[in-house]
């Protein structure tokens, strides 16, 4: 039966749940046995809540407790780990090189700060029992876990049938002998000779940022977590001697001599070990979260561990997978993952930039790896970035596609993919793509930049209709695209050429590239080919372009969008202007002087090359220019349309 107990002892806050059973008990006098009993729990119950030692509390053990006491369930949880969303563990390598500083929860036992438990009346802290909380911050103090009388550990709970425990005393067993007689440690725990520690100890600043690690960990926005200090302290016990870690610590030399944790060994974590830890945590916390080079170059060097395979060359050409390896190997959230791939920078393929997000400067914000982009890019985007140099904009493009598509969409390349080593330069598009890529690694732009800056942008930026939607309402097979007799009405209302209005083909294939941001299938348009096999002619179509043909295509295209039921813009393209000038090679399509080149185009000149020397660009950026500005006609328009009511009678 439970009772209704008239005194109602509160817990603290971060108070664990046998402290507040041992405070219970003392100021009621009665046994911990007792107090269950009051509780109306059953002996099953009682016994799993007497040895729950801070884990979780079943909700029918939880409901009795409220019952009891008055205490809300979720106040009652706080003083248990389920206050915690994960309990990570900092046990730091598989043979337990530092299992004398694991991750271990205390489990029966605590580690305690004597200042704190003489202050507030004997609460012992849940977090105390946490593996990776070894000092007190408000008291610049190395947390004990012994008991200064009997030197064994000290137990958060009190023998079941101890009447009135205090706060303060140790009640260990003296004698563990199975027939002697029971003797009790009974020492005031708090009597012990306290030595508090300097604020620039290497241990108060460590536990202050382990401390803030863990709290970040519950939360989904964290950049660092204990996963990476895991990671870290695993490299720095492989390639730090202790007298480095007593320099980065800035401690005397010869402070942690003999405190190597090269050996396994159980029980408690004494002062001596947490001063190594400290000094360790004091190193990881450099590497984590400092941006200068230096920190890159030490960063680096923990990654390959100075091992057979450190050498760079190796990398590329015996272990083409081996930057991935080693930054998946390493370990960490993908913050450190980041991090980590920008100290190999210099050892990753352009591909991989783009993959682990290298390519823009290392901070805390990971490029959006679900962001996507039009496979042909935008015609402004291909002017003002000029990427490969001398390779042609269908190369650029096929280069984009091949990159996005094979590593934009995957933070992390997986080891089922293709090995990621420089791309072949023989034969096929293949080929052409990875001229490009290695143009861009010795060129003065950066194309993976400013895709990745893309990518960034388009992950905070999404556009109202996404491409891959866009691909999928837009059918090039269906002819109720755009049926011809839509065209001739199109090309009609704006008072276009007859040469115009023959490029009904062109025309649709022009349209579905500018909704859609994808390549017209080529084998819809085999009259395009004009004697080669791979590249389809638009220029003759752009040449004959003007603004209001251009102006009409995208009102009928909107017509198209709306009545699919997903209205947006025909063009929804980020300004070219987010890039730095540097990235900018051919500065930008708005920089042309367009008066003599629209001049040329509608005097009827057809030659690129003459057309590129009176806008002083080359041949290959006339059609890139007059896609984006088309010239004015300056002719009569034919009557309007409405082309909303004319796709919904279609």
């Amino acid at each position: 039966m439970t009772l209704h107990l008239p005194i109602v002892v509160w817990p603290e806050d971060g108070e664990s749940f046998q402290s507040w059973i041992r405070r219970y008990c003392c100021r009621l006098r009665v046994s911990p046995s007792v107090l269950y009993k009051a509780f109306g729990l059953t002996s099953r119950e009682t016994s799993l809540v007497a040895t729950s030692h801070g884990f979780g509390l079943p909700a029918a053990i939880t409901l009795k407790l409220t019952i009891a006491t008055g205490i809300p369930g979720e106040v009652l949880r706080d003083t248990t780990f389920d206050r915690y969303e994960r309990v990570p563990s900092l046990e730091f390598d598989q043979v337990h090189r530092v299992r004398r500083l694991r991750g271990w929860i205390k489990g029966t036992h605590t580690r305690f700060c004597m200042q704190c438990l003489a202050e507030s009346g004997g609460v012992f802290q849940l977090k105390w029992q946490l593996g990776w909380t070894f000092a007190c911050v408000q008291h610049s103090a190395t947390l004990t876990d012994w008991c200064w009388s009997c030197k064994g550990p000290v137990s958060v709970a009190p023998p079941r049938l101890q009447k009135s425990p205090r706060p303060f005393v140790c009640y260990r067993h003296l004698n563990q002998k199975k027939d002697a007689p029971r003797v009790l440690c009974k020492a005031d725990i708090t009597a012990g000779t306290f030595e508090p520690l300097t604020r620039q100890n290497p241990i108060i600043d460590a536990q202050i940022f382990v401390d803030a690690l863990f709290e970040q960990h519950n939360s989904p926005e964290a950049a660092a977590n204990i996963s990476d200090l895991r990671a870290t302290c695993v490299g720095l016990l492989d390639i730090r001697d202790r007298s480095a870690l007593e320099r980065g610590a800035g401690l005397p030399p010869g402070s942690l001599a003999g405190l190597e944790p090269e050996t396994s060994r159980t029980g408690a974590v004494v002062p001596g070990d947490a001063l190594f830890f400290g000094a360790l945590v004091t190193a990881a916390k450099a590497l984590m979260i400092g941006d200068d080079a230096e920190i890159y170059s030490e960063l680096r060097e923990l990654l390959y561990g100075g091992g057979a395979h450190s050498s760079p060359l190796r990398v590329r050409a015996w272990w083409k997978d081996g930057p991935s390896e080693l930054i998946e190997n390493f370990g960490g959230s993908d913050f450190t993952k980041r991090r980590a791939a920008h100290a190999m920078n210099r050892d990753l393929t352009a591909r991989q930039r783009i993959s682990f997000g290298t390519a823009l400067p290392p901070s805390g914000v990971v490029t959006n790896s679900d962001a996507e982009l039009p496979e042909s890019l935008w015609d402004e985007w291909l002017f003002a970035l000029d990427p490969g140099g001398r390779h042609t904009p269908d190369a650029i493009r096929r280069t984009l596609n091949m990159t996005l598509r094979s590593y934009g969409q995957a933070r992390t390349p997986r080891r089922a993919q293709p090995a990621q080593g420089r791309p072949s330069v023989r034969g096929g598009g293949i080929g052409m793509v990875g001229q490009v890529l290695i143009t861009n690694e010795d060129g003065e732009g950066d194309f993976i930049e400013a895709i990745a800056r893309l990518i960034e942008y388009a992950g905070t930026h999404p556009p109202q209709l996404d491409y891959r939607s866009r691909r999928r309402l837009i059918d090039p097979t269906n002819q109720n695209f755009l049926p011809k007799l839509h065209w001739e009405a199109l090309a009609h209302s704006v008072g276009a050429s007859a040469a115009l209005t023959r490029q009904y083909e062109m025309a649709r294939a022009f349209m579905f590239e500018r909704v859609t941001g994808s390549d017209y299938p080529r084998r819809l348009i085999a009259d395009l080919h004009d004697g080669k096999r791979t590249r389809p002619v638009m220029s003759n179509f752009i040449l004959l372009l003007t603004s209001e043909v251009l102006a009409q295509m995208d009102r009928y295209l909107a017509a198209v969008l709306e009545a699919s039921g997903h209205p947006a813009p025909v063009r929804e393209m980020p300004p070219v202007t987010l890039l730095p000038g540097r990235l900018r090679l051919r500065g930008t399509i708005d920089d042309v002087d367009l008066t003599q080149l629209h001049a040329a185009v509608l005097d009827g000149q057809r030659s690129l090359k003459s057309l590129a020397s009176v806008a002083r660009i080359r041949p290959r950026d006339v059609a890139l220019v007059l896609a984006s500005h088309p010239p004015r006609a300056q002719i009569s328009e034919g009557p309007s349309v409405d082309w909303q009511q004319i796709r919904t009678d279609l």
